[in-house]
């Protein structure tokens, strides 16, 4: 299970034995070992493996001389853990990327590829979770 810096912090602190190789070594300010260490971690895992509605937003534009060849653009659009910031980033990318088409084939553009814009909901299996006795997704 992943957990937060914070709390490997302490459980690095603890290992000892030979230091770790620099390419397992990670940016967090302690001498990395490998182990053994005294420690001992009771991990509690709690799951809610409740269905939930996820919505994804799906555009298509059929291309005019290869729609069998697809280009996609897309991106998560929801952003429950660090609010707006976390897929602002990528989803301005596509909903731009989706106006400047729009105006294009207005014009009367076609594209010869068949183009994909999606904005996908639950941006991750294991992110459709339990969050402090709350559900994350309703």
């Amino acid at each position: 299970m992943p957990i937060s810096y914070g709390d490997a912090m302490p459980l690095l602190k603890a290992l000892r034995g030979p230091i770790a190789p620099e390419t397992w070594k990670g940016a967090l300010p302690l001498t990395y070992h490998i182990g053994p260490g005294q420690l001992k971690v009771h991990l509690k895992l709690s799951f809610d493996w409740s269905l939930r509605t996820i919505r994804d937003v799906i555009a298509k534009i059929n291309g005019s001389e290869f729609p069998n060849e697809w280009i996609i653009q897309g991106n998560h659009h929801d952003g429950w853990v660090n609010g707006a910031e976390d897929p602002i980033s990528g989803m301005v990318t596509v909903l731009e990327e989706a106006r400047a088409l729009g105006t294009l084939l207005k014009q009367g553009w076609k594209p010869k590829r068949t183009i994909i814009l999606a904005a996908w909901d639950g941006e991750e299996p294991g992110l459709l979770a339990q969050l402090n006795g709350r559900t994350a997704r309703k």
